[in-house]
């Protein structure tokens, strides 16, 4: 495996720590080819060579460094360069591809450019210095569709947190709505009782009878109980989702057999209101 950095005779598959520069390969089958190339790109770009396909696959493989854009001649020994290309894209899906040529190859080339395979084509002979231009428009395009992509990853990971925090705060709000409803299901409850007691004359559990809205029974000391009516008059064992419908029609059956209480009537009815705005809205 061979690579080149800034000088044409050091070879390795990481940049010095210093290095900012943008990462390139160039694959040649002729290493004079490469040596020039590199010695003419290396003063912009950070450059890795491979001499041939196959060692350009296991840089790339091996390679650590983010590579931009992958300079290749088309013909070469075992392996074509449209062939490289095609097999780096696995690897290197981001990675800018240009195709060195002669015009003899251009049909499968140019097919393979309509086919968004690879950006761009330069034939030989070329000019050094409008190579040196073309490799840098690519170099700029291809930094400029990572930051894109670094952008959208960016704002996929803000969306996410936004929708995290969206989601524990409605948590927090249902939370906080659901004990305040629970707590006025409560006081409904317990007033409800407390005018059926002094207007009636009659126990709580004569009203869970009366209203037919509660299962009720006799114990064996031959009292009338209503086990699940009485949960409904104690915070500790009101449910966590209390049944609105009962607590309602307990209500309006206070209200309907207790009309002449006055005193405590238009504050029970403004909690049989708000439960029953909450039930429509829920």
């Amino acid at each position: 495996m061979k690579l080149k950095l800034s000088k044409p005779k050091a070879r390795d598959l990481e940049p010095s720590d210093n290095t900012t520069r943008p990462c390139i390969l160039i694959v040649d089958d002729e290493q004079s080819i490469l040596d020039s190339t590199c010695d003419l790109l290396s003063r912009e770009f950070h450059v890795l060579t491979a001499l041939g396909g196959e060692e350009a696959l296991s840089i790339i493989q091996g390679c650590k460094t983010k590579i931009l854009a992958i300079i290749t001649d088309q013909r070469m020994p075992g392996m074509t360069g449209l062939e490289f290309l095609n097999q780096s894209q696995k690897y290197l899906p981001n990675a800018l591809r240009i195709v060195v040529t002669g015009f003899t190859d251009l049909d499968n080339i140019i097919s393979f450019i309509n086919e968004g395979k690879i950006y761009a084509y330069i034939t030989k002979p070329f000019d050094p210095i409008e190579f040196q231009l073309n490799i840098k428009r690519a170099v700029d395009t291809a930094l400029l569709a990572q930051e894109n992509i670094d952008l959208l990853a960016q704002l996929q990971i803000a969306n996410e947190q936004l929708k995290n925090s969206n989601r524990q705060l409605v948590g927090k709000v249902n939370s906080q709505t659901q004990e305040k409803m629970r707590k006025l299901h409560l006081d409904c409850m317990k007033l409800s009782v407390s005018i059926w007691e002094l207007t009636t004359l009659k126990s709580k559990s004569e009203l869970a009878l009366d209203s037919k809205c509660w299962a009720t029974y006799i114990d064996e000391k031959g009292t009338l109980r209503a086990k699940n009516f009485d949960r409904y008059l104690d915070l500790n064992s009101l449910p966590k989702k209390p049944k609105t419908s009962l607590v309602i029609k307990t209500t309006q059956y206070v209200l309907d057999q207790c009309s002449g209480e006055q005193k405590f009537r238009p504050l029970l009815e403004s909690y049989l209101e708000e439960i029953q705005q909450y039930m429509i809205s829920d």
